[in-house]
């Protein structure tokens, strides 16, 4: 089981290497986390991340968005 402490870091780690853009919500078709990179289960929420000027997507748990917002507002 991944623990607050281990999304935590990842939620670091993803930060620090620029890997999060914009997002969406929606219904998971089964796609990997791109912060703590376990899978996502088919019909779960998540967010959906979109970078500006290209077509890269990234699917994030809604747990693992929640840990990265509180992080970018500095709590």
């Amino acid at each position: 089981m991944t623990t607050p402490t281990d999304l935590a870091r990842y939620v670091e780690a993803a930060l620090r290497e620029r890997r999060l853009p914009a997002w969406k919500v929606g219904v998971s078709f089964g796609a990997t986390c791109c912060i703590c990179y376990r899978p996502i289960p088919n019909s779960a929420i998540e967010y959906e991340l979109r970078f500006d000027g290209d077509h890269r997507r990234c699917h994030v748990h809604v747990e693992c968005y929640a840990l990265l917002e509180r992080r970018v507002r500095g709590q």
